[in-house]
This record gives C-alpha cells, sequence and structure tokens, in this order.
C-alpha cells in the first residue's frame, strides 16, 4: 500500500490553479455537490463543518436559511482563498480540527479523504466535533474505480508533482466503524461533470488537477477511453464521473482505542 500524497504540500504548488478551475468553471461540480448535500440534508439553524473546504465553493450552493458554516483546510493557499468566501475559516488539519467538543451538526467531506496519511485520527476528529444525533456526509472516490484508474493513473503519469490517493476501500470504512461511527448510507452516485465542449473540459481538468505534461488534446483521449463523455440533451457534453457515498452517524459511549 503507497502513501498518499500530502495535501497540503500537493497544493501549495497547485492551489491556485485548483481554485482557478473552479472559478472558470462553477458548474463543473455542481451534480457531485448536489449528491453530497441531499446526503447531508442540513437543516435550518443548524451548524456545517466544510471539511477539507478548499476554496470555499460548497458555500455557494447552500440554501439552507440560517446555516453557521465552517470550513476547515491544511492548505494555507487554499485557506487564503476559502477566507474570501466563508466567513468562518480555519487553517488546520483535519487530525486537529481547532473546533470544541460537540459543537458540530453536520459535517460533509468532498473528495478530501484520499490524500490523509491516517484518516482513523480524521475519523476520531470528527466523531469528536459532532453532537449526538449530528451526522457525517462523504463522497469520495472509491478504491479501483475509473476515477481512481484515472487519478492515480493518467493525472500521476501528466503531473509534475504526480498524484498518489488513497482511495476509500472496505478498509477504510471498518476505519470509520471502528472510530464510533454507525454507516447508514454506503451507494455509489454516477453523474455527470458538464462542459461547453470537450476543450473546455480539457481546460478544467488540467487546471484542477495540475496536469500540466500532457496536451489538451491528450486529456481529452484519456477522458474518452478511461471515464467516457456523453452528449447532453440540454446542449454541451458530460465527463461521466462517480463516487462512493457515505452517510455516518456518531455512536455515543463507543470505546474507539481499538480494544472494543
Amino acid at each position: 500500500m503507497h502513501t498518499p500524497d500530502s495535501y497540503a504540500a500537493i497544493f501549495q504548488q497547485r492551489g491556485q490553479a485548483h481554485d482557478d478551475a473552479f472559478t472558470r468553471y462553477p458548474d463543473a461540480c455542481r451534480e457531485e455537490i448536489a449528491v453530497v448535500l441531499r446526503l447531508a440534508a442540513p437543516r435550518p439553524g443548524e451548524t456545517l463543518l466544510d471539511l477539507p473546504a478548499a476554496g470555499g465553493f460548497l458555500s455557494r450552493y447552500l440554501t439552507t436559511p440560517d446555516l453557521n458554516v465552517l470550513a476547515v483546510d491544511p492548505s494555507p493557499v487554499l485557506h487564503a482563498l476559502c477566507k474570501r468566501r466563508v466567513r468562518q475559516s480555519y487553517l488546520a488539519p483535519l487530525s486537529m480540527l481547532p473546533l470544541p467538543d460537540a459543537s458540530v451538526d453536520v459535517a460533509v467531506c468532498l473528495a478530501g479523504l484520499h490524500h490523509e496519511p491516517d484518516v482513523r485520527s480524521v475519523f476520531l476528529e470528527m466523531r469528536r466535533v459532532l453532537r449526538a444525533g449530528g451526522r457525517l456526509a462523504i463522497a469520495e472516490v472509491a478504491d479501483r474505480s475509473a476515477q481512481a484508474q484515472f487519478l492515480n493513473g493518467f493525472v500521476h503519469e501528466h503531473n509534475s508533482v504526480g498524484h498518489r490517493g488513497q482511495f476509500l476501500d472496505e478498509r477504510m470504512l471498518d476505519t470509520l466503524r471502528r472510530s464510533g461511527f454507525l454507516i447508514q448510507v454506503n451507494e455509489q452516485a454516477h453523474y455527470h461533470w458538464p462542459f461547453a465542449d470537450r476543450a473546455a473540459m480539457a481546460d478544467c481538468l488540467g487546471l484542477m488537477f495540475g496536469i500540466d505534461r500532457a496536451s489538451p488534446q491528450a486529456i481529452i483521449d484519456a477522458v474518452e477511453r478511461g471515464l467516457g463523455v456523453d452528449e447532453l440533451p440540454g446542449g454541451g457534453i458530460g465527463m461521466r464521473w462517480s463516487l462512493r457515498t457515505v452517510l455516518a452517524l456518531p455512536m455515543a459511549d463507543r470505546d474507539t482505542s481499538g480494544h472494543g
């Protein structure tokens, strides 16, 4: 098993380009954000934690009234960008959240675990900050999926800093359970990243994933070969994408030492 690349180190080098991708193509990830927000189902007056928040773009899709939004990200570059969009933003490792115990109603983790070297510590922190009756919504690349192969294959080979992610598998789910969570939902979500055309798709992916060693046409060919592209009914094209979605509830008074 390989060690995942450091999130903070990766985005120290390509955080601005990653943010530029969301700014230039704000609707590219709208369907996957909708998937994780339906799973999280935030309610009026609740406190929602977005981690890692990257540039804070999740906040633009939040329509629940009176929602208190907290954002945590380990990257100084992305944190600086996030502060422009989310008032309560914190720079911190996900394994050391700067939040009080039982202070969060719902935590959202969108494609943010695969660069974490110690997911158990992250899950324990999430359990610590969640209130009784709270919930954790995870949407993550599944191990051995076409998306995992694209990221750790094509992106890794054509990105000057590489891409070695540790994706969601049964061991990670078992770690989640042993960290004191009850899994209520565990299913695959399939959707598109919509673009006006293939050139826009290649530009967005080049920025988002730091693909600086491949031509736009090579990116298009890799996507069509490994993921698939569909013509959308309303015009434009959709890159096929998929994430494993998990809804987990913190269990009270559970021994998380690994011995019980």
